[in-house]
């Protein structure tokens, strides 16, 4: 890269140019602006890109950071965030962005969900007793393994949702979308059915 004093040089150089050659001055002229129209360009780009990744990552980690601080974090953007293993029971997450999170294993019993976007979340093995999923939208959400005894997923998105071995008992579902459900080994007893009938 040309530096400072090159650069100063140059201009010298061509403003000398200009009174010895007509034609060298106007091509040397040419010549500077095509160096530094990229340069400046670069340079700016350079910058742009720096910054940027460094406020996107502090956001989410300071989201990360409250809700484990206070245990409320509704509307937050948590998505992608690895949450595994944590006590988050009667945590408040309704209308967070929770999109592709890991909560596999987490204890989360009584916590709020409602209208949160939870669409490929892992919540496999996850302690999940009379959380309120009231509208949350869950499709292709992985509920492997979890306890959602006496859930309310009333209205919620479960489509394509993987729920082997989970246990839905006495939970409720009333109005759910279930497409694409497969209900191998699910435990379903006295569960409101989204028709609203009672699972036996």
């Amino acid at each position: 890269m040309i530096s400072m004093s090159q650069h100063y040089n140059n201009v010298i150089s061509v403003e000398g140019s200009r009174n010895t050659n007509p034609t060298m001055f106007n091509h040397l002229v040419s010549l500077q602006h095509r160096w530094l129209c990229p340069a400046l360009l670069f340079s700016l780009t350079a910058s742009l890109l720096t910054l940027w990744p460094t406020n996107a990552i502090a956001a989410e980690q300071e989201d990360i950071d409250r809700l484990l601080r206070t245990n409320q974090c509704p509307g937050c953007d948590l998505s992608g965030a690895n949450l595994s293993n944590k006590d988050l029971r009667r945590a408040n997450l309704s209308q967070a962005d929770l999109r592709g999170a890991n909560l596999s294993r987490s204890y989360l019993a009584e916590a709020t969900f409602s209208r949160a976007n939870l669409a490929g979340a892992n919540l496999r093995n996850a302690v999940l007793r009379e959380a309120n999923f009231y509208r949350a939208n869950m499709p292709e959400v992985n509920l492997e393994g979890a306890n959602l005894r006496s859930a309310y997923l009333a209205v919620a998105i479960l489509d394509n949702a993987l729920i082997q071995t989970a246990n839905f008992t006495d939970a409720n579902l009333r109005g759910a979308s279930l497409e694409g459900i497969k209900l191998k080994n699910v435990r379903m007893t006295d569960a409101v059915l989204p028709n609203g009938e009672i699972a036996e």
